[in-house]
């Protein structure tokens, strides 16, 4: 189920949002909604990895994925050029991931935080 958002109106005391009796019976259903998503969430883990209780979870935890493999060479030609899962080149403003054999994506690297 989708949340629903709450009319603020057009400004203070403008008298064109929800009244209030439905502004916070809106918030009560996306709390509801939230609380189902997490309970649902935690009754459908019961461990990871044969590990009970509060677990950490470590890189070896995620499926398929086997750790990084930083390469030095240039940016892959294109999406699908020779590639390892794992591998990670950083050329110009992108970085590179191979995903899957032969299949890469790139991610826009800024330089300003």
């Amino acid at each position: 189920m989708i949340l629903s958002n709450v009319n603020i109106g057009t400004g203070p005391s403008a008298g064109d949002g929800d009244p209030l009796r439905s502004a916070f019976s809106t918030i009560n259903n996306n709390f509801q909604i939230v609380t189902n998503n997490v309970n649902a969430l935690t009754n459908s883990v019961t461990s990871v990895a044969g590990r009970t209780g509060n677990v950490t979870l470590t890189v070896n935890d995620l499926l398929g994925f086997t750790g990084l493999n930083l390469v030095n060479q240039s940016a892959p030609a294109s999406s699908s050029a020779v590639g390892i899962k794992g591998q990670v080149v950083v050329s110009g403003s992108y970085m590179y991931v191979c995903t899957a054999a032969n299949t890469w994506v790139r991610s826009s690297i800024t330089t300003s935080f």
